[in-house]
């Protein structure tokens, strides 16, 4: 698992955008009703529910929305900044929005500048006010609710990301995995706010330097690298389909748990499908049961220790232990085939 100390897709189907009355959106930082020095600006108002459900509809990239207004003035209003690597998003909502969402494949962050909402995955619920950073389900199916709100939404492309995130964990290009249980990391807030108001700046000049917006989008893809705990694992490609969404959030859950005494059964059961499903998927997709590729998971975690760590302060015997290996002639062997050197190699190779 990435700790937090290691350092879009564009929206076709929106209305046309309409004169509304100036106010000034707190995320977007323009009056609504003017137009911005950029072609990616793409303001909407609206007082019909149904049109302000295919707009969320379209933010979140399909699903099924509905917008309850709670009072006889609805009004809605929206302001995009879309671009092919990150789009922000400004929504300002007087009703209720629900929301069932089959797959969403960016990386997306929310906040709300006012009012909150919640978004369920498996029964399991987070929720999110006073500008709390909430982190969205990254393919998968998820639920959304959000109360008279005015919400901020953060959508990253996934090859972007994912190329950022080589920076920080030297690998190949791979998919990354959210803790979406975890909180944000409070002491990166600021970072991350000060990135915001970054990108927002660069985002509505349409003149300025691709250089100066490229380094504007990698400090934001840095920053929300820091906020979050992350994983990242080489995905098969079919795994990153809809179909395959609940076999990739139980093999998800085994590499955001696998420093607790989590089972495969567990994890089957957090994703919501049977432990035979997923005994079958990593069979056929991955080559090895699921107690195996957990295995897997926590010899990778001694290899990172390891080269972390340094002969005079760390022992080999602890490391193991730290990760479930009780039985270290057994975990040694594991462990030579898998690295192909002794962990006592790794420890002083890294020193």
């Amino acid at each position: 698992m990435q700790h937090p100390d290691h350092e879009a897709d564009t929206v076709s189907s929106l209305p046309a955008p309409r004169r509304v009355p100036t106010r000034t959106s707190r995320y977007i930082g323009t009056p609504v009703g003017q137009s911005m020095p950029s072609p990616l600006h793409r303001p909407t108002s609206t007082a019909d529910p149904a049109e302000a459900a295919a707009i969320f509809a379209a933010s979140y990239e399909g699903g099924d929305f509905t917008v309850s207004p709670l009072k006889d003035a609805f009004s809605f209003r929206s302001a995009f900044l879309d671009g092919p690597r990150v789009s922000l998003h400004s929504i300002e909502c007087s009703g209720e929005v629900t929301g069932s969402v089959p797959f969403f494949s960016p990386y997306a962050v929310t906040w709300f500048g006012a009012g909150a909402g919640s978004v369920t995955v498996n029964c399991v619920t987070r929720r999110s006010a006073d500008a709390e950073p909430l982190m969205l389900p990254t393919e998968r199916a998820f639920d959304v609710v959000l109360r008279p709100a005015r919400q901020n939404l953060i959508r990253f492309a996934p090859d972007f990301l994912e190329d950022i995130a080589t920076e920080i964990h030297g690998g190949e290009r791979r998919a990354l995995s959210f803790d979406l249980i975890s909180p944000a990391v409070e002491d990166r807030t600021d970072r991350w706010r000060s990135a915001v108001g970054q990108a927002t700046a660069v985002a509505r000049d349409a003149g300025v330097p691709p250089l100066v917006r490229s380094n504007a989008e990698r400090l934001l893809a840095h920053a929300l690298l820091t906020l979050f705990t992350w994983a990242s694992w080489p995905v098969p490609p079919e795994m990153r389909l809809p179909p395959a969404w609940r076999v990739r959030a139980a093999l998800d859950h085994l590499h955001h748990h696998a420093g607790e005494p989590v089972t495969p059964a567990d994890a089957a059961r957090a994703a919501g499908i049977h432990t035979r499903t997923l005994q079958q998927a990593t069979q056929r997709h991955l080559g090895m049961s699921p107690s195996a590729y957990l295995r897997d998971i926590r010899l990778e975690r001694v290899h990172r220790d390891l080269r972390a760590g340094s002969p005079g302060s760390e022992s080999v015997a602890a490391i193991a232990r730290r990760w479930g290996f009780g039985n270290l002639g057994r975990f040694a062997a594991a462990y030579g085939d898998k690295y192909g050197q002794k962990p006592s190699e790794t420890l002083r190779q890294w020193r």
